[in-house]
């Protein structure tokens, strides 16, 4: 009989959505029955949306506005509002068919009013298999998605908020530090972080992973021309749902392209997000604005024609972005934070915050005669490192272990 498996995740975008998906796909590849189940989002065939009526929408909004509201008793500061969860809120996901039905249940990233506290410890009562791939610190952390200052915006955490979260923090302690939840971690950074928040919790190092035959070197047909790059123009790509995000802080990256640009006119940027952001990068630098690439052979094409892939985030689990750049034979460049230093190299890498030194690399790597030798052995490593199906069989073989 076919393991049962249902994977859960808030949203229907973005990268904890993306490695659900992939995840669930791989395995009904593997003759699993899995499916994905998320709070909201437009229908699908490809997953399950919890809220498919305009009632359950509704009231989903409000479950996501009752505990923001709430968290106004403890702070009112905008910034952490955001970056903060005390599961106080919840559908009652137990109730529906395929959970149910399932032997495992998978959980990814949950918040924004999907899984509460107390629907952990629900599932918890039941006797089906719980495995959770953490995408942030939220499960070890007491409610806050990262704890680092530069994620917080350096705002400053007072006596009340800090109180409940050091409350949802024993809440989480009691309720799964017993065991009975196999955690994954992408990274050693994230598992690392993870038991030295909670040492009682089993932590399980899986990467991340893409399917590598569809995330490999493929531009489409004079794509350059089209956009309106020379041939030899050095593209440089930077990526972010949101543009706008402090933490992927792009100010740094448009400080690198104009420190380029002063070396070198022959310089692009694309910028792939869903929000135009006002921008002053030096006149001579062609930008291409993608907004939201939904469709992978679009996003493929755009990887394929570049020559590097920049990351300036003030802090990052395990970047999707870097692994499709790699799979796409795409050097990636970023501060050493979180689990980046464990997907690329040291010549890659710069303190957080210097943009001179990662430009400065940048620029060397450009005047390399060997860089496709360079290129064709980050895709062969990437190949090995984040191919889904091998990914996959980990993640199954942990649902077997009691």
């Amino acid at each position: 009989m076919s393991l049962k498996v249902v994977h859960l995740n808030a949203s229907s975008s973005g990268g904890a959505f993306q490695v659900a998906q992939r995840l669930h796909s791989a395995m009904r590849n593997q003759g699993l029955d899995s499916h994905h189940i998320v709070l909201s989002g437009p229908p699908s065939k490809e997953y399950t949306t919890w809220a498919d009526t305009l009632l359950k929408r509704f009231y989903v909004l409000f479950l996501h506005l009752l505990e923001k509201l709430d968290f106004l008793r403890f702070d009112r500061n905008k910034i952490l509002r955001f970056k903060f969860s005390h599961g106080l809120t919840g559908v009652s996901i137990l109730k529906h068919p395929l959970v149910k039905d399932a032997d495992v249940i998978h959980l990814h990233w949950i918040n924004k009013g999907y899984i509460s506290l107390r629907g952990i410890e629900e599932m918890l009562k039941s006797s089906k298999k719980i495995v959770w791939t953490s995408h942030d610190l939220w499960p070890y952390s007491g409610g806050w998605y990262h704890l680092e200052s530069e994620y917080l915006g350096g705002a400053s955490i007072g006596k009340r908020l800090a109180a409940l979260s050091k409350r949802v923090k024993e809440q989480q302690e009691s309720i799964w530090g017993t065991g009975q939840i196999q955690f994954i971690a992408p990274s050693n950074w994230l598992a690392d972080r993870a038991k030295s928040l909670m040492p009682k919790v089993k932590v399980n190092v899986i990467p991340n992973g893409l399917d590598i035959h569809k995330f490999k070197p493929n531009a489409r047909a004079n794509l350059r021309e089209k956009l309106g790059f020379l041939e030899d123009t050095f593209i440089l790509v930077f990526s972010a749902s949101n543009l706008k995000d402090s933490n992927k802080n792009i100010n740094d990256f448009i400080k690198i392209v104009n420190f380029l640009a002063k070396e070198d006119k022959n310089i692009g940027v694309i910028l792939m997000g869903s929000r135009a952001v006002d921008i002053e990068i030096d006149k001579s630098v062609k930008t291409y604005f993608t907004g939201y690439v939904e469709e992978v052979d679009e996003l493929v094409s755009y990887y394929s024609i570049s020559n590097a892939y920049v990351s300036t985030s003030l802090m990052e689990t395990f970047p999707t972005t870097i692994m499709e750049s790699h799979t796409c034979m795409l050097p990636a460049y970023g501060y050493k934070v979180g689990g980046v230093p464990e997907m690329i190299g040291e010549d890659y890498l710069a303190e957080r915050g210097d943009w001179e030194s990662l430009a400065s690399k940048i620029l060397h790597f450009k005047h390399l005669s060997n860089s496709m030798n360079i290129r064709e052995a980050l895709l062969e490593e990437a190949r090995k490192k984040y191919d889904i199906q091998i990914i996959a069989n980990h993640v199954i073989e942990l649902y077997s272990i009691d």
